[in-house]
């Protein structure tokens, strides 16, 4: 007889949980308030301005999905979807993101660095005890600015200053240098991104 387990929350989190454990045998109930499951990652609609009697598809936040989500990825590649094939299939890489009024290309190497600059070098290969003691209170806005100014455009300098935003979703004067450091060297080594080829409820959810 399989165990049962019974999981309260139909977002992403629980719906994640019961995939694994159903793989895994257990016989799973999930618990949903809402007459529909995804939580907050569920598309929702909105009125158009130009055409108040259309309807259009928003999203609680941005749905894109860098290459090193691997997890993620591999989440994706497992849920199967009407046409034989997976949601993973619904992902279609993109060239080029803006956040504020910056763009990340991951098409072109400007202004991406070829050769990172010393100070980010030293965030990722500072020891454990330093990124506990040091730079777990410095926040990666001051760090960036105080470490590059003088050695790197203005250019380069938002670039690194923005990155927290487009990587983790967090503004770079809240953010720890010890929380941003390993993100970056993901990003850096594994770049690029994929975005959903529909609104979340079709590509995601709804099979």
């Amino acid at each position: 007889m399989s165990k049962k387990v019974a999981i309260f929350g139909g977002g992403i989190a629980g719906l994640t949980a019961a995939h694994e454990l159903v793989e895994k045998g257990f016989d799973i109930t999930v618990y949903e308030k809402n007459e529909i499951l995804g939580g907050k990652a569920r598309s929702f609609l909105l009125n158009g301005n130009l055409n108040p009697t259309m309807q259009y598809a928003g999203e609680h936040g941005f749905r894109f999905f860098l290459h090193w989500y691997e997890n993620f990825h591999d989440t994706l590649k497992r849920i199967p979807t009407k046409d034989n094939k997976t949601v993973y299939d619904n992902l279609v890489d993109v060239g080029e993101i803006q956040v504020d009024d910056f763009t990340f290309s991951f098409i072109e190497s400007h202004p991406n660095p070829t050769k990172p600059p010393i100070a980010w070098l030293k965030a990722m290969l500072s020891s454990q005890k330093r990124h506990e003691e040091e730079f777990e209170q410095t926040t990666w806005d001051s760090y960036i600015t105080s470490n590059l100014r003088g050695t790197e455009s203005k250019e380069m300098i938002r670039f690194f200053q923005n990155t927290p935003k487009a990587t983790a979703s967090v503004h770079s004067t809240e953010a720890s240098v010890k929380a941003l450091a390993h993100t970056l060297n993901r990003f850096f080594t594994n770049n690029g991104l994929g975005i959903l080829n529909a609104p979340t409820n079709d590509a995601l959810f709804d099979h």
